[in-house]
């Protein structure tokens, strides 16, 4: 079997003698892809929606420039991705917070997809064409509800990127190299990201054993006990048994994972909802089949540690969400950001297989992508969810809060969404 790895991975000036990838085009490309992004979702491209976190944690914890909290802890975890891009917002006329907190959001998505387009991904994941192909699933990955648009779930999208800069060889120049490690610290300290990102830093380090690598996994490894000594004394496992936790895990796998692949979260929700069995469960199935069959044609590739990764998150996940009802666990529009991370290496796992030789493991990676058809289509507009409504702010009302933020006239309350989240600005110190 003929596999393409990491250290064979270089520009396409050597794959194909020209330069194919001009930066302009990669430029229209980020644009396209910042484009769908915020189409997304109208309501908050609309600047009449906001996430819980975003307001009250990030942007109001950055209104009034106190920089020690980029590494304030919240929920045993430091996020400093999400204040750092949200101080400039809170800079911004109170009004326009939602819009520009969804726009960053949306911003932060694109680019880190755009790894993907990178010259030096060319022998992991083919030729440019079939890169920017990849792009765009991955943005229009379905199952997205909770993570898309927000700062608060984006370090789902940056974990997916990394998991492809962390077996990529390493970039040209000083600048490159220097950059890029900045921006793997950023994303390993945010969340737990070090943690779940850490196999793949040790495949490559053990695989390549460049000093690089080698420096790329220090990196990562030291966030990794960073994230660790932080989560250790809130996190509070749910006590479950062995069955509890299969049983769970399967949900997340078997319906949620690989049914929302099939028929996305809106899809499930009509035709795949409260029960647990029906007869989507055997297309779901297929696709798990597939899935580990590509896996397998890439065993001493990236593939088998880009899903463990995926996988090692939604395990994270049972050990808080395993008392979970069975309904609330099948619920579309719950508890869908410990699986995102594995739609995300299970798509570039696909599109692994469609840049390697093997004819076998290309037309079955096209059948998984036929199978996604219905979900990445259905899945495009996403519009409030019916049951737990998030619905859209009033105009007034927002311009009522900006007018007090703007005079000074505290304190200030805006209500966002989930129902029951409001920023509300103090008196600042």
């Amino acid at each position: 079997m003929m596999t393409q790895t990491p250290s064979s991975a270089g520009s396409e000036n050597d794959r194909t003698g020209t330069r194919t990838s001009s930066p302009w085009w990669i430029v229209l490309v980020l644009l396209a892809g910042f484009g769908l992004m915020v189409a997304r979702r109208p309501d908050g491209a609309s600047g009449l929606w906001m996430w819980a976190e975003d307001g009250t944690i990030f942007v109001q914890g950055a209104y009034g420039g106190d920089f020690s909290l980029v590494f304030e802890p919240y929920a045993g975890q430091w996020w400093p991705l999400m204040r750092l891009v949200a101080e400039p917002i809170s800079h911004l006329p109170a009004e326009w917070w939602p819009l520009a907190a969804y726009l960053v959001a949306g911003l932060v998505a694109a680019l880190a997809m755009g790894v993907v387009l990178q010259e030096r991904a060319a022998n992991l994941l083919g030729p440019l064409p079939l890169r920017i192909a990849l792009y765009f699933v991955l943005l229009l990955q379905p199952i997205v509800w909770e993570i898309q648009g927000n700062l608060t779930n984006a370090h789902v999208w940056v974990a997916s990127g990394l998991l492809v800069i962390l077996v990529l060889p390493p970039p040209r120049t000083k600048w490159g190299k220097g950059t890029e490690m900045a921006f793997i610290l950023l994303g390993c300290l945010t969340g737990l990201l070090g943690t779940l990102l850490l196999p793949a830093a040790i495949w490559c380090a053990v695989r390549e054993r460049g000093a690089y690598q080698w420096s790329r996994l220090a990196i990562v490894t030291g966030a990794a006990v960073v994230n660790v000594l932080l989560q250790w004394p809130v996190r509070q496992p749910s006590a479950g048994s062995i069955l509890d936790y299969a049983g769970s895990a399967a949900i997340l796998i078997v319906k949620r994972c690989a049914g929302g692949l099939f028929l996305g979260d809106k899809g499930q929700l009509d035709y795949w909802y409260p029960n647990l069995l029906s007869p989507f469960i055997i297309p779901s199935l297929l696709i798990l089949v597939g899935i580990a069959f590509l896996v397998g044609r890439d065993i001493k590739g990236p593939s088998p540690i880009w899903l463990f990764c995926g996988l090692l998150w939604m395990g994270l996940g049972l050990t808080v969400a395993v008392n979970a009802s069975i309904e609330e666990l099948s619920y579309p529009f719950t508890v869908g950001r410990y699986v995102d991370f594995a739609v995300g290496a299970t798509l570039l796992v696909i599109f692994r297989a469609l840049a390697l030789p093997a004819r076998s493991g290309r037309w079955v990676a096209a059948a998984l992508l036929v199978a996604m058809s219905y979900s990445l289509v259905t899945g495009f507009f996403m519009t409030n969810e019916p049951t737990v409504a998030s619905p859209r702010m009033d105009r007034a009302q927002l311009d009522a809060f900006g007018e007090c933020v703007d005079q000074g006239a505290y304190p200030c309350q805006l209500p966002i969404a989930p129902p029951g989240w409001s920023i509300v600005i103090e008196q600042p110190q």
